[in-house]
């Protein structure tokens, strides 16, 4: 038999022989492999097989850990397995099948101690699997364990009681509420803030192009013009904060329809031609089948497209090079935007479709932006069935992305 426990920061594996775990706290075992808290380095003790090596089990465990037997008395624990339950529990008084004053499921419902890991255990005759639960000790503090039950035998291989290591998540499930409750006030905070500047946007876009319209002078227009491009960039960066409040929750929502494609993918481009020409960036665009017909969200797959090629424009060079390319293969669609920039280094790839994720921007410009636009535009893609991902061969060697999406006409 193997016996596998594996606490959060330490792991034991131990290969034991099938009679040689008694209740009596003592093993014999032939092989002890060890993998520390850093979780790289196996320190292996080779044991030779026909002297084999007796231990006090439990006390040797570098984990939390004790043994019922048959009754369910708690024959034997360690320090650690004492001061998680709180208390050091009576090895005579049997039924117990712990040394915890009470536990109860996650849902907070007391558990009678037939329904106890261990007891279960050996009610099943078998190694159960690991199941989360609180704790509770004798001054009604609980704590959030882990127990791994294993049966422990006796002579002949008949079922002696049960093995229980115990693992202690409370410190693990504080810190990740903690994480959670920020997470939702941020959420909270921006769909506030987003709603609260979207506001006097329609106000000010509207006086300028009336300023724009009545006015003569050409300084007036220019600023007027300047005006409006800003209260444009800022209307899609208020977009932006309240597709990431629908992030958090249940996602972006999706209006679907059928349309050319023609229509979703210049749009997409109508978002990124001021900002390119602003840049002398050269764009290049290879695209089949405009006149397909395709079902989805339009205004969400342009918005997904066009914050690919917004985030390809950001980082690259004045004067660069951003080539989108777009084909249908049945009924994919897959748009291709691929860029001359910065490019992106190995390990910030699994990262950087995450939201508020930002990394080094181009040394001519600030930072811009929340890190939103390829989180958001992956959460559009799976919406619709589809991908997105990226590829760079490191740092200054630009970038590619690719989006696929299941949404062109069958009939087309």
């Amino acid at each position: 038999m193997v016996c596998n426990i594996r606490p959060s920061v330490e792991k034991t594996i131990m290969e034991i022989k099938p009679n040689e775990i008694s209740v009596n706290d003592t093993v014999n075992f032939d092989d002890l492999t060890t993998l520390r808290g850093d979780g790289n380095a196996f320190s292996r003790q080779f044991v030779d097989r026909r002297a084999p090596l007796r231990i006090p089990l439990i006390s040797q465990l570098p984990v939390a850990a004790f043994c019922c037997d048959i009754q369910g008395a708690v024959v034997s624990h360690n320090e650690a397995a004492a001061e998680i339950w709180g208390r050091v529990p009576n090895p005579s008084e049997i039924g117990q099948w712990s040394g915890a004053h009470a536990m109860f499921d996650l849902d907070g419902h007391c558990l009678a101690r037939k329904d106890y890991p261990s007891a279960q255990a050996v009610a099943a005759g078998r190694n159960l699997d690991a199941v989360e639960m609180w704790l509770e000790r004798p001054d009604g503090t609980r704590r959030r364990i882990e127990s791994h039950p294993k049966l422990a035998r006796g002579s002949g291989g008949v079922v002696a009681g049960a093995l229980c290591v115990l693992v202690d998540n409370t410190e693990r499930q504080r810190l990740a509420d903690e994480l959670q409750r920020a997470d939702d006030d941020r959420s909270a905070f921006l769909s506030l803030l987003a709603h609260e500047l979207r506001n006097p946007l329609s106000p000010i876009l509207s006086a300028a192009a009336v300023m724009k319209r009545v006015s003569t002078d050409a300084q007036i227009v220019k600023m007027a013009n300047v005006v409006e491009r800003q209260v444009k960039l800022l209307s899609r960066f208020v977009g932006d904060l309240l597709d990431a409040s629908n992030l958090a929750e249940n996602g972006i929502s999706l209006r679907i329809k059928p349309v050319l494609l023609s229509k979703v993918v210049d749009t997409a481009l109508d978002a990124l031609s001021e900002k390119a020409e602003s840049r002398a960036q050269h764009i290049g665009v290879n695209f089949e089948a405009r006149d397909k017909t395709v079902v989805c969200d339009p205004e969400r797959v342009s918005q997904a497209l066009a914050n690919v090629l917004l985030n390809a424009s950001e980082f690259t060079d004045n004067g660069g090079s951003i080539a989108l390319r777009i084909k249908v293969d049945g009924a994919l669609m897959e748009a291709e935007v691929e860029d001359s920039g910065i490019g992106i280094a190995p390990e910030q790839i699994a990262m950087i479709f995450r939201p508020y994720t930002q990394f080094a921007t181009h040394k001519d410009r600030l930072r811009a932006g929340a890190g939103l636009g390829l989180a958001i535009a992956k959460d559009i893609c799976e919406k619709h069935g589809g991908l997105i991902t990226a590829t760079s061969d490191g740092t200054g060697q630009g970038s590619r992305f690719r989006l696929i999406l299941p949404i062109v006409c069958a009939q087309d």
